[in-house]
C-alpha cells in the first residue's frame, strides 16, 4: 500500500470535522501561518484507500470548559497562538452525533464569535489579548 503525507486545514472553532481515508495516522498539527484560520494537521494516508471516514477534532483553549470524552490518548498537540495556549484532540464521529453536545458546541461557537466581535472576554469583559491578571475569570 503506497503512503503519502497529506495536509488538511481545519476550520477554526471548538469542533470541526474533516474527511480523510479511514486509516489516516495523524503525525503533526500546527497553526501554519500564525493565524487562527491556518490550523493544519498532517497525516500519513494510504493513497489507494477508497474508504473515507469523518474525523472529528476538538480545539480547546486553556481554562475553557468543554464537553467531550477525550483524554490524554486523544491529545494530538498543544500549540500557542497570540499568547493563548490551545489543545487539539481527536474525537470520533459518534461523539458529535449527540444533540446535547451539538448544542453545547453551537453555544461555545456563538460565545467565541461574540468575543471576537467585541474584542473582550465574555466572562470578565477584559480586552482580549491583554493581561487578565487580577480578574477572577478562569477562562482568560
Amino acid at each position: 500500500m503506497p503512503n503519502a503525507v497529506y495536509k488538511y486545514i481545519l476550520p477554526f472553532g471548538d469542533y470541526k470535522e474533516i474527511l480523510m481515508p479511514e486509516d489516516a495516522d495523524i503525525i503533526h498539527a500546527a497553526f501554519q501561518d500564525e493565524t487562527p484560520d491556518s490550523l493544519a494537521i498532517w497525516a500519513i494516508v494510504d493513497t489507494t484507500s477508497d474508504t473515507m471516514n469523518i474525523f472529528g477534532f476538538h480545539l480547546v483553549r486553556t481554562g475553557r470548559e468543554f464537553i467531550s470524552d477525550v483524554d490524554e490518548e486523544n491529545h494530538i498537540k498543544t500549540m500557542i497562538l497570540d499568547g493563548f495556549v490551545w489543545h487539539l484532540f481527536e474525537n470520533s464521529k459518534i461523539w458529535n452525533e449527540d444533540p446535547a453536545v451539538r448544542e453545547s458546541i453551537k453555544q461555545s461557537e456563538i460565545r467565541n464569535e461574540e468575543e471576537e466581535r467585541l474584542g473582550k472576554c465574555t466572562f470578565c469583559k477584559i480586552d482580549l489579548h491583554k493581561d487578565c491578571t487580577g480578574c477572577n475569570c478562569t477562562d482568560c
